[in-house]
């Protein structure tokens, strides 16, 4: 994304802020303002057409237009992604056949009709003789040119109505000067002239020649033709499920359909048409899986799936996905079909069949207890150079230094083991997040800021958004000294601006995550069986066995009441009950003494 930099005051009332193409400066007030690519113009879900998005950010403080111009940046970006997968998905669709072609002409035509009928009721009614002569010529003339005989004005005719029609269409494929966009234009012409003369002969002139065969058992009351057969492409299905997904369940979409959706795209085509797909194409698609490559995108990166398994084959490469993940991906498989049915594009899922679900779907394993640490792999967490002294909290975590460095991989593990918070919930704090009432320091686990800016903040559940005071070890270690020192950085509100957001998943913690793992390892000298987030269950068993009751639990944790299987009105309880309540949270065994504070960097020595 481009640099930004102050703007200087200038007399201009309209004014592009130096250094960001995006930011722009009306009187006082900043605006977001982006040129829409031309192709993709037709596809972008607005009202009407537009060639720019240009939107007040409401605010006359620069640092602050900064951030939320980043924010609608994002937004845009995702306005672009989808409106670029339906020119992607029209460019493989399937060119319609006659049938389509004809329910496409008789659907207009009896739009048409309607649209005749409305307006003879409202202008034509109370004409005069001379009105009425007058709208006789000019249909007269109208319908003179859907039936001329010369080739330029027919032809004219026959374009015009066709663009026209496309355009208010942008995803049938169609391109002007195709078989299918001539018989189209005609078909539309014919409609017209049908159309036309019908409006003469009510006005009381004899109409020359025969009613059009194609249009004439139709009319203002009549429905369509029942829709032909669906020609609906898979690359079409995929891309409208995985749209549908990302706005609907999970924005990690992308990730967890990934092998699903390219094995489907690969072994069927992407212009199968979802209505002949078979039971035995889908157990086609399922074997496939079974063939696929261990770690096959970052083995075999960038390759096609089948290539992979051409490869792996070649190179006697033994290691294929394993049963559970097969049946994860026919699972996934499953849910692409279900779609499909459920918004009427098949009668009847393909994926649907008592064989398949026996050969592909694994017997759900026995739901286990999720691993805690041990106690001698928590005090070796927190005894790692990263706490006591290393060479930097980057590349030398692991290694003895006399660097003690506070910034989110110190201070991240620490909070999720005192207040129970999920990972993903800490690793997107904003500094406004930390703040204090009655006394109290509390961690606001929203997404929304205090002016109700919209952020790239995400929560699990409504569940989720809840106010966690601050724990006593952590007021210790000097957390509120810290927050005060970020906040002197107005341009990063981020608490941890240096965790980067992961492209893959368009997650803060997934980076965390991964280093976490290799962390904990070197902490601990052995991969322990549990992992980040069995720091949160440490923080629910510690609750519970002091005594705190199980809505006061959840209340702090953020729990939904799924094991009691019904909805529950959370209580959001006053600060102080909470406070007392996180406060009585040890572990023992686990000794922190040796955590020296905060020290803001103007103190040290």
């Amino acid at each position: 994304m481009a640099q930004y930099s102050d703007p200087k005051p200038s007399p201009k009332s309209y004014l592009p802020v130096p250094g960001h193409t995006h930011l722009e400066r009306r009187g006082a007030v900043y605006y977001f303002r982006v040129v829409v690519p031309p192709a993709l113009r037709p596809f972008v879900d607005m009202e009407k057409p537009i060639t720019e998005i240009r939107k007040s950010l409401r605010t006359k403080d620069f640092e602050k237009a900064k951030r939320l111009c980043q924010i609608e940046a994002v937004a845009f970006a995702g306005k672009m992604a989808e409106a670029r997968r339906k020119l992607d998905s029209k460019a493989n669709a399937v060119p319609p056949s006659d049938e389509e072609l004809y329910y496409l002409a008789t659907d207009w035509f009896v739009r048409l009709e309607r649209e005749e009928e409305k307006r003879r009721t409202a202008v034509l009614t109370d004409a005069d003789e001379a009105q009425t002569e007058q709208e006789i010529d000019s249909l007269i003339d109208e319908a003179a040119l859907y039936t001329a005989r010369e080739e330029h004005l027919s032809q004219s005719a026959l374009n015009g109505l066709a663009d026209a029609f496309l355009k208010s269409r942008p995803e049938l494929a169609i391109e002007a000067g195709s078989p299918a966009y001539r018989q189209l234009g005609a078909l539309l012409k014919r409609a017209k002239a049908e159309s036309l003369n019908r409006s003469i002969t009510r006005l009381g002139v004899r109409r020359t020649g025969r009613p059009d065969e194609a249009f004439e058992s139709f009319n203002a009351h009549s429905q369509p033709p029942a829709p032909p057969k669906n020609r609906t492409t898979l690359k079409q299905l995929t891309d409208e499920f995985m749209d549908y997904q990302a706005k609907n369940r999970s924005e990690n979409t992308p990730v967890t359909y990934a092998i699903t959706i390219r094995a489907l795209l690969e072994v069927l085509g992407e212009r199968k048409l979802i209505a002949e797909i078979t039971n035995a194409d889908i157990q086609r698609v399922a074997e496939t899986f079974r063939r696929v490559p261990a770690f096959v995108s970052q083995r075999y990166a960038g390759l096609p799936l089948l290539k992979a398994i051409e490869l792996a084959d070649a190179e006697d490469n033994t290691e294929r996905l394993s049963s559970q993940t097969v049946s994860k991906y026919f699972n996934n498989l499953c849910a692409v079909f279900n779609y499909a049915k459920d918004v009427g594009k098949i009668a009847e899922s393909p994926a649907k069949a008592k064989r398949l679900f026996e050969q592909f779907r694994a017997k759900r394993r026995k739901k286990t207890t999720r691993q805690l640490f041990t106690k001698d792999e928590l005090a070796s967490m927190f005894r790692a150079p990263l706490y006591t002294g290393c060479v930097d909290d980057e590349l030398g975590y692991a290694k003895p230094g006399s660097a003690l460095p506070r910034r989110g991989r110190f201070w991240v593990p620490l909070i999720a083991l005192f207040h129970g918070c999920r990972l993903g919930e800490i690793c997107q704090l904003y500094t406004e997040d930390v703040k204090e009432s009655e006394g109290i320091p509390y961690l606001a686990i929203r997404t929304q800021l205090d002016e109700e800016d919209e952020t790239d903040k995400r929560l699990k559940t409504e569940a989720s958004i809840r106010d966690v005071p601050l724990h006593p070890e952590l007021l210790r270690l000097g957390f509120m000294e810290f927050v005060a020192e970020r906040r002197k950085d107005k341009g990063k509100p981020r608490l941890f601006p240096e965790l980067k957001i992961a492209k893959s998943t368009k997650r803060y913690s997934t980076k965390f995550s991964r280093w976490f793992c290799r962390f904990i390892e070197h902490a601990s000298g052995h991969k322990p069986k549990a992992t980040f987030h069995s720091l949160r269950h440490h923080f629910r068993t510690e609750l519970s066995r002091a005594g705190v009751g199980i809505e006061l639990v959840d209340e702090i944790g953020g729990w939904a009441d799924e094991d009691r299987g019904m909805n529950r009105n959370y209580l959001h309880l006053a600060l102080k009950r909470t406070a007392e309540a996180i406060a009585k949270v040890s572990y023992e065994g686990l000794d922190l003494s040796h955590l020296k504070p905060f020290v803001p960097p103007q103190h040290r020595a």
